[in-house]
């Protein structure tokens, strides 16, 4: 299957397509209150988008501007027509020789997408678009003068090692001399991400690989712009229950700070959601408890000493890979009596070091468990084999 997200007419991501590691490529979309591309159209009053819009021209024939269609299901056919136009050039491409052109052949507009990544060929990626758009001329060119790929390998490689997934996997890690050892590790809440429409969120908001250890300020509520230089620090935050977790982070991150840890400003057993709408946050971020909170802050204001960082505690499985291929669809099959999928957060990474979510943590999907699903990625299209693969 070929996966295709909805991008705008800007390059960016539309604010309704859901991102993947199994996206490929993305194709144009109108938007909520944007201009999208235009396209023919079905006349008539009660056919198409542009209905009951009649002028002497042939202006009915077409939807465009504010009338052009939304969705990815307008995105995808766009693809399919394509694929159409790379057969007619080549009809001995395979699927898997359509999927590589398409690939070769996109690109990104929107780079300021923060999940904008290059993978260990050199392709630039991303959950939000995979490859980007195709050049439709480009790709053409290349379907002309393709030469059929040789026959797929498939590598298995299988763990039957029951691990048990850490409940709380979200650390705060806090350490140097006279810290106390009851904050060498604090459980916290990971946010819960919310789609901005005019910023995608960025995957550097979870530290999937632990941050740096560095000194922690303590700025209080940060219901205001921070004066506090913070580069190469974290701030120390607490909540209030007025001012919105994002703005508190954002002003954190405007003042330097390379992460956020916010802490509840009552004492309660269960944490409060921290949702964010991750516009324009480019920092990780961590909920801890009351308790843990002050403690912190009371260690900040008096230690020196004191280093903290996040990190994620995961169920970890390496795999050792010694055939020398060139990656296509790399698939991971999961089995778990984990009771809410919703909580898992599940990646794998290559021996290059590109990073695919798999599942996302999220709210929407918290009943049931992950009996038996398999998921794939394209983000390794073209990385060597060889090395060792991790899935966390």
């Amino acid at each position: 299957a070929i996966t295709v997200a909805g991008v705008r007419i800007t390059g960016r991501v539309a604010s309704y397509s859901t991102p993947g590691a199994s996206v490929l490529v993305a194709a144009p979309v109108g938007d909520t209150g944007m201009d999208g591309p235009p396209t023919t159209d079905r006349t008539g009053s009660s056919f198409g988008y542009n209905a009951g819009v009649f002028y002497l021209d042939d202006s009915a024939d077409y939807a465009l501007n504010a009338l052009s269609p939304q969705g990815t299901s307008f995105a995808a056919p766009q693809i399919a027509g394509l694929g159409a136009l790379l057969l007619g050039a080549n009809p001995n491409l395979t699927i898997r020789d359509v999927q590589q052109i398409l690939a070769l052949s996109a690109r990104h507009y929107d780079l300021a997408d923060r999940d904008l990544t290059t993978n260990g060929a050199g392709l630039a990626v991303s959950h939000n678009l995979g490859f980007g758009v195709p050049d439709a001329g480009l790709a053409v060119r290349l379907a002309q003068v393709w030469s059929n790929r040789p026959p797929a390998t498939t590598i298995t490689l299988v763990s039957n090692e029951v691990k048990a997934i850490p409940d709380a996997g979200f650390l705060v890690r806090a350490a140097g001399a006279d810290v106390p050892t009851g904050l060498n590790l604090i459980a916290g809440l990971m946010p819960e991400e919310g789609l901005h429409p005019e910023d995608p969120p960025g995957e550097n908001l979870r530290p999937d690989s632990p941050t740096a250890s560095l000194p922690l300020v303590y700025v209080g509520q940060a219901t205001s712009a921070l004066t506090t230089n913070l580069a190469g620090k974290a701030a120390l935050i607490q909540r209030d229950g007025v001012t919105l977790f994002y703005d508190k982070i954002k002003r954190a991150q405007d003042a330097g700070a390379a992460f956020a840890i916010v802490f509840d400003n009552v004492a309660s057993s269960n944490l409060v959601s921290m949702q964010l709408t991750n516009g324009g946050l480019a920092i990780p971020s961590v909920f801890i408890n009351q308790t843990n909170g002050d403690a912190l802050a009371a260690v900040a204001q008096t230690n020196a000493n004191l280093r903290v960082q996040l990190e994620l505690d995961a169920a970890r499985y390496p795999f050792a890979v010694t055939n020398e291929l060139a990656c296509e669809h790399v698939g991971v099959r999961v089995q778990t009596t984990h009771n809410f999928r919703g909580d898992l957060r599940i990646t794998v990474t290559s021996p290059s070091g590109t990073r695919s979510i798999l599942q996302r943590f999220n709210p929407f999907t918290g009943g049931g468990s992950l009996t038996d699903w398999t998921y794939y990625s394209t983000h390794h299209f073209f990385e060597g084999s060889v090395g060792t693969w991790t899935v966390q």
